[in-house]
């Protein structure tokens, strides 16, 4: 199939852009001056089509300030750039130029794709103003640094403060991940929703967008305006004749209450719950946080917790009121029925005697005062108690010691002698093995006239004693009642 041949209107158009003059196309295409005009004021100039033209073209030009050049400037026709350094527009075989690279240079922007389509938009306004001013500088001022990310990264180098306080708080340490995509995503929504409703929204979005993205290649071009240029000139355009705050990063304190819960809700394990109580009350040590929150423990109750092991607050009240000291102590106490904490860890300190035990301490310390329980022979005392019934230490009340109780129910109780030699009742005694005093011969006779054993042996002046029948079976009787 043959190619379409270009109608006289394409021709036209194609020189042009080529940056041909009137007077030449018309020369080229033969055709008259007035119809080359006609057609170019017929061309579709959407944003202000600038064309290039070639500088050998181009001859006897007569600059003019911006406005002037606005006002002699017919918008309908052609209008073009040389060496990315003046604008130019043929009138009449007269060529009128005006330089932009000033104004290109006081916005910040440089002919390049974003510099044409920003003059193809803006040249109206551009000329009408003068650019007299550094205010258009100052827009975008403020639009480069977020180009550059700085307000991203500003901001984001606060958020990591708060998460670097937050880690060396408490025991988040070992409970805070590494901040997330999602936090990126909670930064990036502050960030915009700081800027809506303001011209750099779309601007600001997209570079919020292209951060989140992490594409580098994208983000240079970004950078440099190469991609979406759109974004750039229509923000210009926009904060020019819509004054607003020029955006910023944002900066968070460490104590922020608001980013510090937004870091535990992306980087923790915590619920909701757990968070805001760590926010509101600035407490980050996990454990510390589950016994007042889950143990409605109060908080000056919390270190006595922790070292005892208590989980409730109830649990806390108890010990407090029983004087104990662990949860372990405190269920002794309750189970065993321990007046105190403080009875039951004396017991255990001078006694020896196991949290199960109570009984035996009552049997010992209330019911058998009468016996120096802490002494040398503590031990021995303790291992007898545990040897024998409840009966047996009844029956001990008013001796001195086990050996002596037994030197009573086991030798004079049962002596069947009426008169027995003293010192034979002294080896007797002291070949007893339960635990209690030795005694000498003289010591022994003391020992004898005390109650209960002279109401059964009488010691005699010659070295025997005399045991009453009658008087032993008496005491017998009574001795064993008590059992």
């Amino acid at each position: 199939m043959a190619a379409k041949k270009p109608t006289l209107k394409d021709s036209v158009e194609s020189l042009m852009r080529r940056g041909e003059t009137s007077e030449f196309i018309a020369s080229k295409l033969d055709v008259s001056l007035q119809k080359v005009l006609s057609i170019a004021a017929g061309l579709p100039v959407k944003n202000y089509t600038i064309y290039e033209a070639n500088r050998s073209n181009v001859e006897h030009v007569m600059f003019l300030e911006s406005k002037a050049f606005n006002e002699i400037l017919d918008w309908n026709r052609p209008i073009y750039y040389v060496d990315n350094n003046y604008l130019l527009q043929e009138r009449s075989g007269q060529w009128y130029g005006f330089r932009f690279t000033e104004i290109l240079n006081r916005i910040g922007l440089n002919f390049g794709k974003v510099g044409q389509t920003f003059m193809s938009k803006c040249l109206p306004m551009l000329l009408r103003q003068g650019l007299t001013s550094h205010s258009d500088r100052s827009l975008v001022n403020a639009m480069q640094p977020m180009a550059d990310f700085q307000h991203i990264n500003r901001t984001w180098n606060s958020v990591n403060n708060v998460y670097v306080y937050l880690r060396n708080s408490g025991d988040l340490s070992e409970n805070l991940s590494e901040p997330s995509r999602a936090l990126k995503e909670h930064i990036a929504e502050l960030l915009s929703d700081d800027m809506k409703e303001t011209p750099f929204s779309g601007f600001v979005d997209e570079c919020l967008s292209l951060w989140l993205k992490n594409n580098s290649d994208r983000i240079t071009q970004f950078r440099q305006g190469r991609y979406k240029e759109d974004l750039w000139v229509n923000s210009w355009l926009k904060a020019s004749q819509e004054p607003a705050k020029i955006p910023g990063h944002i900066e968070f304190d460490k104590e922020d209450p608001d980013i510090q819960a937004a870091i535990l809700e992306f980087c923790s394990p915590f619920d909701s719950k757990v968070i805001h109580f760590m926010v509101d009350n600035q407490e980050f040590n996990s454990a510390d946080v589950n016994l007042a929150l889950n143990g409605k423990i109060k908080a000056v109750d919390i270190t006595f917790a922790k070292a005892g092991g208590f989980t409730t607050a109830k649990q806390v009240s108890a010990a407090k009121k029983l004087d104990c000291t662990t949860l372990d102590e405190l269920k002794a106490v309750q189970k065993y029925s321990w007046a105190s904490g403080a009875e039951l860890r004396e017991a255990a300190k001078s006694l020896g005697l196991e949290p199960h035990e109570h009984d035996l301490y009552v049997l010992m310390i209330e019911v058998n005062s009468q016996i120096n329980w802490v002494g040398s022979m503590t031990i021995e005392l303790v291992n007898w108690v545990r040897n024998h019934d409840e009966s047996t230490m009844h029956r001990l009340v008013g001796f001195e010691s086990p050996r002596s109780l037994t030197f009573f129910e086991e030798v004079l109780l049962v002596k069947e002698e009426n008169a027995v030699r003293t010192d034979y009742l002294l080896e007797d005694y002291n070949k007893i093995p339960a635990p209690g005093e030795a005694y000498n011969e003289s010591t022994f006779e003391t020992f004898l006239r005390s109650q209960p054993f002279m109401n059964v042996v009488k010691v005699g002046d010659g070295g025997v004693s005399m045991i009453s029948r009658k008087k032993q079976e008496a005491a017998r009787k009574k001795h064993f009642s008590q059992s």
